[in-house]
C-alpha cells in the first residue's frame, strides 16, 4: 500500500518542493506500511507480536495524526469500521470500564470510547485507536495486563492499522485533488 495519489503530487511540483510537512507524513506513512515486526531477546514471542502489532498501528497513527496537522484539521474525523467495531466490542467487552480503570485519558476521549462501546450502531474506531495508541507509547500497557496476546487481537489490531491508513491516504487523495481544481 502506497499514498495512491502521491507519485502524481510529486510530478505535478515540477521540481518544486513539497507542501511543508509532507515529506514527513509520507515518511511516516511508507515506514507504517513497511513495518512488520521487531525482535527482542528475552521476551516471549507472544509478546513481541503483541508490541509489534500496536507499534505498526502508533506509526500509522502518527501518519494521519501529521497529515491532519500539516492540513489543519481541527476536528479529527471518524474512522468507519463497524466489522471493527464490532471486534473491539466483542474483544473488549468490558471495554469502556477496562480502558478507564487502566488508563488516564482526557474526558472527550471517554465519552467517545463510552460511545463506542454504548452503541452497537457505532462505527467510529478512531477512539480505540487513539486509545491504543496512547497506551503503547504514554500508558501503562503490557500485552499481558491488557489480555492482549490471543490471535484474534493481533488481527484486530492489523485491522486497526489497515483502516488508519487508508484513512491518511484518502485525506491525502482529497486534498490533493482539491489543489488540483
Amino acid at each position: 500500500m502506497l499514498v495512491s495519489s502521491w507519485d502524481e503530487y510529486i510530478s505535478k511540483l515540477d521540481g518544486k518542493p513539497p507542501a511543508r510537512g509532507m515529506p514527513t507524513f509520507h515518511a511516516r506513512f511508507k515506514l507504517a506500511v513497511a513495518f512488520e515486526s521487531f525482535s527482542a531477546a528475552g521476551i516471549a514471542m507472544n509478546s513481541i507480536k503483541t508490541y509489534s502489532a500496536l507499534c505498526k498501528l502508533g506509526m500509522s497513527y502518527a501518519s494521519l495524526d501529521h497529515l491532519e496537522r500539516t492540513l489543519r484539521i481541527k476536528e479529527h474525523p471518524k474512522i468507519h469500521a463497524l466489522d471493527l467495531a464490532n471486534c473491539v466490542r466483542e474483544t473488549w467487552p468490558k471495554g469502556f470500564e477496562t480502558i478507564s480503570r487502566k488508563m488516564d485519558v482526557n474526558h472527550l476521549l471517554l465519552e467517545k470510547i463510552e460511545g463506542l462501546f454504548g452503541d452497537t450502531s457505532c462505527s467510529d474506531v478512531r477512539p480505540i485507536i487513539e486509545v491504543l495508541r496512547h497506551a503503547i507509547f504514554h500508558g501503562s500497557f503490557t500485552p499481558s495486563g491488557w489480555k492482549m496476546k490471543s490471535q484474534k487481537t493481533l488481527e484486530l489490531i492489523d485491522g486497526l492499522s489497515q483502516v488508519t491508513l487508508r484513512k491518511a491516504d484518502q485525506t491525502f487523495t482529497s486534498w490533493f485533488k482539491e489543489q488540483k481544481d
